[in-house]
């Protein structure tokens, strides 16, 4: 820094040296040729040809007043000085700024630069370690190799145009530090590199690329090594509630690798179900006890209507009756009930059988071929089919056993009880 404050030192003063003598110089020049256009001008000769010319015009058209034609002479003398001074004056200006557009005041600075700094040079005992004089090129460059310390400011080059107002970049023998992002490009960093804070990329990484892979066989190492019971049991309770308020979109379900739905179609791979609704079926087959609605009941091959202990081939219940329908013995089926009540068989509304518990059978007519038989307690006097029999239900000695119709309202008595 010594060396830099003495250089600064240095050209101040001859900066303030090199304008006085430029002054000088200026000022002289101008002098002289100031002097060289007055001297030129020969004002005497002037002025008097001017009062002669005066004197003469005067003298023509007035009479002679000696009073009168001073007085004339005098202003005419002022008039003519005043206009010789403007001239003399507007033509050393213009001889001035010719004169100075002529001075190459750039060629006489230098010049005048080189010629003091190789005089003081000479005459200056530089620090230890300074720029040797030879080393600078005061007109036209100088050698980077010479500079040393300081700041310099606006700098620029073919590759670097510095527009910073503040240092950015700190180049150290281990590290160069950036001290604002970093814009470039294409960058192609050989060896290790560290991130301290957020990545964010805003472009695609190559899918090819050995980082990538690297990247992507380290996550399936990683999600593998995660996928432990607790995983899947925290993810199958969310996918079976979801399933639960969502439901389930499948058009094929295998299990083992079977197949147990497609479409709308189960495979027989299903043998175990709690199916609580289903559709019209086509078709059904049942293996084992079937129990529909608590009302109808099978079970190795019988089958019980509101019981689940079938006695016979078909057990029927109603309340406190029951029906059997099977296998009396070989031959004969069975129609009856193991219970001491009656059976009535009718139809319409009416019954027309009424089987009694003693093996008897009670019917209220009873029709063989074309002939109906009846019972009444009193001659029947209604038109009936000819043939109709009517038995009587109060037979007494010498009565009827019954009647018979002989057509129309017509009717007989028959087998006289003796």
């Amino acid at each position: 820094m010594e060396i830099n404050n003495t250089l600064n030192g240095l050209v101040d003063a001859l900066s303030k040296q090199i304008l006085e003598e430029v002054t000088a110089k200026i000022d002289a020049s101008l002098q002289t040729t100031i002097e060289q256009r007055l001297t030129s001008l020969d004002i005497e000769k002037r002025v008097d040809v001017a009062a002669q010319s005066a004197a003469k015009v005067a003298a023509a058209q007035y009479e002679p007043n000696l009073a009168s034609i001073d007085k004339q002479l005098a202003s005419a003398t002022t008039a003519i000085i005043n206009n010789i001074t403007t001239t003399a004056t507007k033509l050393v200006n213009e001889a001035i700024q010719t004169h100075i557009n002529k001075v190459n005041f750039e060629l006489l600075m230098s010049a005048t630069l080189k010629s003091m700094l190789d005089q003081r040079v000479a005459e200056y005992d530089f620090p230890e370690r300074s720029i040797k004089s030879s080393a600078i090129d005061y007109v036209n460059t100088f050698s980077g190799d010479n500079i040393q310390g300081g700041i310099i400011r606006e700098f620029g080059s073919t590759g670097i145009d510095d527009k910073a107002t503040t240092c950015r970049v700190t180049i150290l023998d281990d590290h160069t530090v950036f001290e604002n992002n970093l814009v470039a490009n294409e960058l192609t960093i050989k060896g290790t590199t560290h991130f301290e804070g957020e990545l964010h990329i805003d472009g695609t990484i190559a899918e090819t690329s050995p980082g990538f892979l690297s990247v992507v066989e380290a996550s399936k190492r990683s999600v593998k090594a995660d996928l432990n019971d607790d995983f899947f049991a925290g993810y199958s309770r969310i996918i079976y509630d979801r399933i639960r308020q969502d439901g389930i979109d499948l058009s094929r379900v295998t299990l083992n690798g079977e197949e147990i739905v497609n479409g709308n179609r189960l495979s027989t791979g299903i043998t175990d179900s709690n199916l609580k609704t289903v559709g019209v079926l086509s078709e059904l087959q049942v293996a084992g006890e079937s129990l529909l609605d608590n009302t109808l009941y099978v079970t190795n091959r019988r089958i019980g209507i509101n019981t689940l202990e079938p006695s016979s081939a078909l057990s029927l219940w109603d309340e406190e009756v029951d029906i059997q329908i099977g296998k009396k013995q070989q031959g004969i089926m069975s129609i009856g009930s193991n219970r001491d009540q009656l059976i009535a068989i009718g139809t319409n509304g009416k019954i027309n059988l009424l089987l009694n518990t003693d093996g008897s059978v009670t019917t209220p007519k009873l029709t063989l071929g074309t002939m109906t038989f009846s019972s009444a307690g009193s001659p029947p006097n209604y038109d009936a089919v000819k043939g109709t029999v009517v038995f009587n239900q109060n037979p007494s000695l010498g009565g009827p056993l019954g009647w018979v119709s002989l057509g129309q309202t017509r009717w007989a008595n028959f087998g006289i009880i003796e």
